[in-house]
């Protein structure tokens, strides 16, 4: 095997796995709060992928008004009223079934024959892309304000979610998996070449 077709062979792989260490970056911020109110505040929630995959608790921060109604910063703060418990902790299935074809794509990357590594990897990938999309841009926003109006039904509090650089860049990874296959997929294949018989003592001979 050449240098270049074994970098063909190891780049589906790395780029599976590029996308899985992607999930350890934050994914999701879920911020709450108000502006209408006499002493404004927000507190974010954000979520690393991985906290999607796992129910993992989030990085708590934002700005809350203290006795006097000056704003003080609540960075890594314990979460007192189990906001985070029902919003980000479940396991979401989304991103674990995301993570699970990332992991099997990057398997497929090494195991599949020629004939379909392309094909299924690429399937994979766009799976993956389409599935933390929906996650984050549908379930965790819808899911942020289902719960806060369960919790605080008479506090009138906003909710939204804004997707995070770890996010973008796991989508991006896969992408670029789903054109790097689609591209190999489409080029054509080499003829195989053999080489013309020839005698024991003389030169080839060339059929006429």
């Amino acid at each position: 095997m050449g240098s270049r077709s074994l970098v063909d062979r190891l780049l589906s792989p790395a780029g599976f796995g590029l996308a899985l260490l992607l999930f350890l970056l934050p994914f999701v911020t879920v911020s709450c709060g108000s502006s209408t109110e006499p002493s404004p505040f927000t507190v974010d929630y954000t979520f690393t992928g991985l906290d999607l995959v796992i129910g993992g608790p989030p990085e708590i921060g934002g700005t809350i008004p203290d006795d006097n109604g000056a704003p003080i910063t609540v960075d890594g703060a314990s979460d007192d009223s189990g906001f985070t418990e029902q919003v980000g902790r479940p396991v979401q299935p989304l991103a674990v079934v995301a993570a699970l074809a990332i992991l099997v794509g990057m398997i497929g990357g090494f195991a599949l024959p020629i004939a379909l590594r392309g094909r299924v990897t690429g399937a994979l990938a766009l799976a993956a892309a389409v599935l933390l999309v929906v996650e984050v841009l549908a379930v965790v926003p819808g899911r942020a304000a289902e719960e806060l109006a369960k919790t605080l039904p008479e506090a009138g509090l906003a909710t939204h979610a804004t997707p995070a650089p770890g996010f973008y860049l796991a989508v991006a990874v896969l992408i670029a998996l789903v054109v790097r296959e689609v591209i190999t997929a489409r080029r054509p294949v080499a003829p195989i070449t053999t080489a013309a018989p020839t005698d024991a003592t003389g030169p080839p001979i060339h059929e006429t």
